[in-house]
């Protein structure tokens, strides 16, 4: 049976499989439902049908998901534990299966969430588990979720550092010999948790804030706007993805040009 692991996150969806090449993918957190004539519209179009996989079908409904969603105008976007029912997060997981599998197949999900969810990790794995029929670039797949787990997102980037590519062996063994303090720092939370010498998990410090790279984004965004208020008073939505490139280069393009905002 095939393997999907989700960390579908407040602000970058990401999945990964055992293949080699093209097993590991990454796409922003944005989704919006279409009309069947907005799908038709966009789908007919040749080029658009042939390169793009953020416009998909599932279980009969037309969406799109990813960077194209951010140019659909205002997205309404799910947080925290509002997250894990199958219209949404159940349509992510599938996103993401219908960009890692190319053919009909059965496939257990490992998702993962923060620390402070786990309470809520019986609905994370109900919203995935069930039959799910992607169509991508004209062509259905069929797939089955027969099995569903989680675990803590702090856990995952533990043991992506301890543990070799196969995941079978240790590569950093000095970590695992002593107590470590994970920080893992995400779109909507903030989230810590211990690990005790060989790999034991200390529950009794795990911890979520509501504190993440997301309010950075909105605060890079409102101070980018006061440094340039003429350029952007007849812009009430700026494009997420070039609020992102701008905070890692110091420079915001729009409308021809480039404006400094690395303060």
């Amino acid at each position: 049976m095939s393997v999907m692991v989700l960390d579908a996150g407040n602000s970058i969806i990401k999945a990964k499989i055992a293949r080699r090449e093209n097993g590991e993918i990454a796409f922003p957190h944005a989704m919006k439902q279409l009309t069947e004539s907005e799908y038709e519209k966009i789908t007919n179009r040749a080029r658009l049908q042939c390169q793009s996989m953020d416009y998909l079908r599932i279980n009969g409904k037309p969406y799109v998901a990813g960077e194209s969603a951010e140019r659909h105008g205002l997205i309404t976007q799910r947080t925290g534990t509002a997250r894990y029912t199958r219209d949404y997060y159940g349509v992510f997981a599938a996103a993401a299966l219908g960009r890692l599998y190319d053919r009909n197949r059965e496939v257990s999900v490992f998702g993962s969430h923060p620390p402070g969810d786990v309470q809520f990790r019986q609905d994370l794995m109900e919203s995935v588990v069930g039959d799910w029929y992607v169509e991508v670039k004209g062509k259905e797949r069929h797939f089955i979720v027969s099995y569903a787990n989680t675990f803590d997102e702090p856990v995952g980037g533990l043991m992506n550092v301890i543990l070799t590519e196969d995941g079978q062996h240790y590569q950093h063994t000095e970590i695992n010999d002593g107590r470590s303090l994970v920080i893992d720092i995400g779109g909507f939370t903030t989230d810590w948790l211990a690990v005790n010498p060989g790999g034991e998990i200390d529950y009794s410090l795990a911890h979520s804030i509501p504190l993440g790279i997301q309010s950075v984004l909105v605060d890079f965004e409102q101070s980018c706007r006061s440094n340039n208020m003429d350029a952007v008073k007849d812009t009430p939505v700026l494009p997420p993805d070039r609020i992102r490139k701008a905070l890692s280069t110091g420079m915001f393009e729009g409308g021809g040009k480039k404006y400094p905002c690395a303060q």
